[in-house]
């Protein structure tokens, strides 16, 4: 199975992520999460892992690259594919 993750503050942008990827026609199954929390939890708790997990860069309580370091901390997790979508200029 395909699977996405998203986690992201921003729930106009988890929209437009699950629409993107819903248009490719791969039949991915999409989950999002608006907090660590709920997304460690949601990933823990879940008989497929992800096959990808895009996180949210400027998220509160917690930031992406904080997120990236716990979630890779976690040995059933910590070979899931990551990545961080941004619109800040940070990266740069």
């Amino acid at each position: 199975m395909n699977r996405k993750f998203r986690v992201d503050d921003d729930v106009g942008d988890q929209f437009r992520f699950r629409e993107v990827i819903e248009s490719i026609n791969i039949s991915p199954h999409c989950d999002t999460a608006t907090n660590r929390n709920i997304a460690l939890d949601k990933l823990k708790a879940s008989t497929s892992l992800a096959d990808i997990i895009l996180i949210g860069l400027n998220m509160p309580v917690i930031n992406g690259f904080d997120f990236l370091i716990q979630f890779r901390k976690d040995d059933a997790l910590s070979n899931i594919k990551d990545g961080i979508l941004t619109t800040s200029n940070i990266l740069r």
